[in-house]
């Protein structure tokens, strides 16, 4: 009794600072547009505040959630069933797949983009049946240092029996969302984003 609650707090990333309420573009997500037949997976997500990808801008990582990471003490996690990772307790170390592990890539001398695998971030998604359209992100929280985002660049590896067969877990479209100050709006849809290679959202030649 006499306690009031002023406001709900979402999005937030562990082992990181966070500041909630977010300044306008301090946040920046992407969600899969399309269903994937295996929960979704990213190994490497670049973001940029210009339209040709060559301004990089770096944040903390967030994201909707992980494959296998126990929500309650009673729910037993994926990555426990099918992988014998750790004991369902929250808590628990069976973390291969948090969102840090698409913005670790490791940065070779002459190369221009980090060295996308061995991490990925996988999605809470059902281990069999995959994600349906727009069911989870992965993004950045920029904290005290806001600005805008106009192009990404994403590595979505190739699933096993590709091209002949197999179960996908790339998104062909993709959904770029930024933080208002007070909600989340969509700044750009795209389509025929590739898997196994980077694929960035450039303008095409001739637009």
């Amino acid at each position: 009794e006499g306690v009031v609650v002023l406001d709900e707090y979402h999005d937030l990333s562990a082992g990181f600072w966070n500041r909630r309420p977010s300044a306008e573009a301090g946040l920046w997500r992407v969600w899969n547009s399309a269903p994937t037949s295996q929960p979704w997976q990213v190994a490497e997500l670049l973001f940029y505040s210009d339209l040709f990808c060559e301004r990089e801008v770096s944040g903390v990582p967030i994201s909707s959630d992980s494959f296998g990471v126990p929500q309650s003490y009673a729910e037993e996690t994926y990555c426990y069933d099918l992988f014998q990772g750790c004991p369902s307790i929250p808590g628990c170390p069976c973390d291969p797949f948090l969102a840090r592990f698409a913005f670790d890539g490791v940065r070779l001398p002459g190369y221009p983009f980090p060295e996308p695998l061995p991490g990925i971030w996988k999605a809470p998604c059902h281990p069999f049946l995959g994600c349906e359209a727009d069911e989870a992100w992965i993004g950045i929280d920029l904290n005290d240092q806001p600005r805008a985002v106009n192009c990404i660049r994403i590595f979505q590896p190739t699933h096993e029996g590709w091209p002949d067969s197999g179960y996908p877990h790339f998104s062909p479209k993709l959904t770029l969302e930024g933080w208002t100050g007070f909600q989340w709006q969509a700044i750009a849809h795209f389509s025929d984003v590739g898997h196994g290679n980077w694929s960035d959202t450039r303008p095409k030649h001739g637009m």
